[in-house]
């Protein structure tokens, strides 16, 4: 049976994982299902501010230039995540508005250019959205607005990596998700018709199974992004259990089918290039910690076991990738 990897490129779809250089580093295995599985890589936390940038005038590229070389190495597309977010170091917090502007380029500007030719893909922003319009974040407050057409500008002119905005809480039916898709939306719209240089939205599609899907509004949401000309990328697909039962076979099944149902109705828009999950196995997720079952029993969100065997998830996302239309 080929690869995932190898039946998204007859589909002229990318399949991959989020990664840590740590992770691959030491787990061999890991790093053997990752070369036969998947054409693309995202850098999990190696790029993140909190990693790159522990201290204003500090920066910190050995993480990175790891996974960098990894990529390379087993000529993986890496994408970089994320040149701008909220999440940031402690140091941060001390920003000024008048020295907003100048760091926000400043480091941009540093990790765009380290990494040009290396990085295929940026999220140039990163969960900037909310139900109600943007997130309040240190940019938003010091720079208005304008910081996410200013992002877009700076990567354009620091690199040639395709541009994204990576955005989650999107999928299900609740008040807060549809209204995000809204506000998304908006956002989306105002800045191609100003000439923004964005070229893709990344949608992470975080899943809950126990949350009410409208396959036909999701389906709508996805056609009305690519009918403004933006690629689209599933960037972090896991699903939560944390709701499920505790029986392994039934849980699993649970999962499978919650991957099946997104990822077909997802693929199923042209513009939409490819699905990430955000890790491979279950070993390293960070749901474990962020989103560990009330019962204590092991999480299993993603394709793979803590062992690296693949569980029905896996034949789940296979046989979406295989069912989609070929772009």
């Amino acid at each position: 049976m080929p690869s995932l990897k190898e039946i998204a490129a007859t589909k002229g779809l990318l399949f991959g994982t989020a990664v840590n250089s740590g992770h691959v580093a030491k787990n061999s295995k890991l790093a053997e299902t990752i070369r036969r599985e998947c054409s693309c890589i995202t850098a999990e936390s190696d790029m993140k501010w909190t990693a790159i940038r522990p201290e204003a005038a500090k920066f910190e590229f050995t993480r990175g230039d790891k996974l960098a070389q990894f990529a390379s190495d087993n000529g993986l597309l890496l994408r970089g995540h994320a040149l701008v977010w909220h999440d940031l170091p402690a140091w941060a917090e001390a920003i000024s508005a008048e020295d907003a502007e100048t760091i926000l380029v400043e480091h941009m500007k540093a990790v765009a250019s380290r990494y040009e030719g290396k990085v295929g893909h940026w999220d140039v922003i990163n969960e900037v959205a909310s139900p109600n319009g943007l997130r309040d974040t240190i940019w938003l407050r010091h720079l208005g607005e304008k910081y996410i057409d200013l992002a877009f500008q700076v990567a354009k002119e620091s690199c040639t990596a395709t541009r994204f905005y990576n955005e989650n809480r999107m999928e299900y039916d609740t008040w807060e998700m549809e209204n995000k898709r809204k506000s998304v939306l908006k956002l989306l719209e105002r800045l191609v018709s100003s000439g923004v240089p964005i070229e893709g939205l990344g949608i992470q599609a975080h899943l809950f199974p126990e949350l009410a899907f409208s396959e036909s509004k999701y389906s709508a949401f996805l056609k009305d992004v690519g009918a403004l000309g933006l690629k689209i990328l599933i960037t972090e697909c896991d699903v939560t259990d944390k709701e499920l039962p505790a029986d392994v076979a039934e849980r699993d099944q649970k999962i499978a089918d919650t991957f099946k149902q997104y990822l077909d109705v997802a693929l199923a828009e042209p513009a939409v290039i490819g699905v990430l999950t955000w890790g491979l196995t279950d070993a390293y997720t960070w749901i474990k910690s962020v989103r560990p079952r009330t019962d204590g029993l092991p999480v299993r969100p993603l394709p793979f076991d803590d062992q690296i065997n693949p569980k029905p998830a896996y034949q789940a996302i296979y046989d979406a990738i295989a069912n989609a239309p070929a772009r």
